[in-house]
């Protein structure tokens, strides 16, 4: 049996009354790739932050490399060996791939001047021993965000780290990115880098991991051999039910009607040249692209985000040949963007003031927010969309990835849209969120309502969209429907290795 390296020993975290982890006891062996999984809230972000010298537990042990560990601050941690790669990068935008890897003083001369051959050579050396094809001497800011992920974790690996933790590594990354970094894990592996890897995604989980331990509400529910294990099993043991509908290919249409949404040789400033595209009403179309096809500039585009080089766009057979979002939103169409950080939440207000910015001028009287009224529709709001948290006094930073998600859906959806430009809608959320969200959109769709789907996330798509659009260099390669709807065929297309 392989050494432990790390051991934690009835870790219990609490706040006040709420105990966000409670008698947690497991190890974690040298060389090994070790999963983290539970939904949102489960307790995975308290136990990697109390690892990685974050936060302090309430009661328990941990150890590491066999000594007990005293002293629980970040740089603590890292002087043990524990690095981390959070779910948002800190990688620095302006500064070379080198410098990002070797960001310390190790390669300054007496003079304190850097002895830049020295930097790059070793620099080189980093990425080619896992594999890792890149000109250290250019800006990160210029890389893709799989590119750039793979930079921050050479920089944790080069630092003598022996337990590298990494939160949600993928949710921002496409197909081939997420390959890369899958095969970079292993190689680490080889070199005997113990991995944490805590995911919501279950097959890369399964593709990756020697064991996997499932925490529900804050405690261990079991450490698992990955041997013989698949989907429902993990699914069930995190969640305590049955969830239908997140696998396979299992969308369909009930009543397709008029065109809700329309695109005539829609070009954008950017990458989008020439598209056509329709979505009747209570259909859900799926688009589909890999890095740089120009996907998600044409959700943007759609949405009224970027501008229009040319193109005409109609809503229920209402031409425009400008539009905004103001402008689209008037005429029933709502656009969810993919970064509920950046461009959806106020994560630093309560519930109650993200629910009433998009509703202030329907809330307000002389100026005043209504607070009956605001009241009224936060607690629908929470009804209808299953959101855990209170009405008021409730920072959404505070909430999990699910119940934001949730709360952004909710304040796009008073009413059912025309048409929903829907960007990433479970990125970063749990199993059981994602059932759900997929469960409201499918809804939407049965309501009359109709979706415009961009995912990188094929298995998504396949469960929701009964047609399926495949982008490459900035136009619509393909378009797949019905029978010919296969993770294979998309991806195929999408790659370029079958004609459109």
């Amino acid at each position: 049996m392989a050494q432990s390296i790390l051991y934690l020993s009835n870790i219990s975290k609490r706040y006040g009354a709420h105990f966000a982890l409670e008698d947690v006891t497991f190890d974690v062996q040298q060389g090994e790739i070790h999963a983290i999984l539970g939904e949102n809230g489960a307790g995975k972000s308290t136990l990697v932050k109390i690892i990685s010298g974050q936060v302090i537990p309430t009661s328990g042990r941990v150890q590491f490399a066999g000594d007990d560990v005293a002293l629980f601050t970040p740089a603590h941690a890292r002087r043990l060996g524990v690095a981390m790669v959070q779910q948002e990068l800190s990688v620095f935008d302006d500064l070379s791939v080198a410098e990002n890897i070797f960001p310390d003083h190790r390669f300054a001369a007496r003079g304190r001047w850097i002895n830049w051959s020295r930097l790059n050579a070793a620099a080189r050396q980093a990425c080619e021993a896992v594999n890792f094809s890149v000109d250290v001497r250019t800006k990160v800011g210029s890389l893709s965000s799989g590119r750039k992920q793979l930079v921050e974790i050479l920089r944790c690996i080069n630092s003598d780290a022996r337990v590298l933790v990494l939160d949600e590594p993928t949710s921002g990354l496409n197909t081939h990115e997420t390959e890369a970094l899958i095969r970079l894990l292993k190689t680490l592996r080889e070199r005997a880098v113990t991995i944490l890897y805590i995911s919501h995604r279950i097959p890369e989980v399964l593709a990756l991991s020697d064991r996997i331990t499932i925490l529900r509400d804050g405690k261990k529910r079991a450490t698992l051999v990955n041997k013989d294990l698949n989907q429902n099993l993990l699914v069930r043991a995190m969640v305590g039910r049955e969830l239908q509908g997140i696998h396979g290919h299992v969308a369909t249409v009930l009543s397709a009607g008029q065109p809700a949404l329309r695109a005539q040789t829609v070009s954008g400033y950017g990458l989008v040249r020439d598209v056509d595209l329709h979505v009747r009403q209570g259909e859900i179309v799926g688009v589909f692209g890999l890095e740089g096809s120009g996907s998600f500039e044409l959700a943007e585009l759609l949405a009224g985000v970027r501008r229009r080089r040319n193109g005409i766009l109609s809503v229920n057979q209402k031409q425009f040949q400008r539009w905004s979002p103001r402008v689209l939103a008037r005429s029933g169409v709502q656009y969810l963007h993919y970064n509920r950080k950046e461009a959806g939440l106020y994560l630093a207000m309560d519930v109650s003031e993200n629910a009433a910015a998009p509703r202030l001028s329907a809330l307000s009287r002389l100026g005043l927010v209504d607070r009956k009224a605001l009241a009224h529709v936060v607690r629908s709001s929470i009804q209808r969309f299953g959101i855990k948290c209170r009405p008021s006094g409730q920072r959404v930073i505070n909430l999990s990835g699910g119940n934001q998600q949730k709360l952004m859906l909710s304040l796009c959806l008073d009413c059912t849209p025309a048409c929903f430009v829907v960007s990433e809608p479970t990125r970063g959320v749990d199993v059981g969120a994602k059932a759900e969200i997929h469960n409201i959109l499918r809804n939407i769709a049965a309501s009359g309502g109709s979706i415009l789907l961009f995912s990188s996330e094929l298995p998504e798509l396949l469960a929701l969209a009964t047609t399926i659009l495949i982008m490459r260099d900035g136009r619509i390669a393909r378009q797949v429907t019905g029978k010919e709807i296969s993770e294979e065929s998309v991806m195929a297309f999408a790659a370029g290795t079958v004609d459109g």
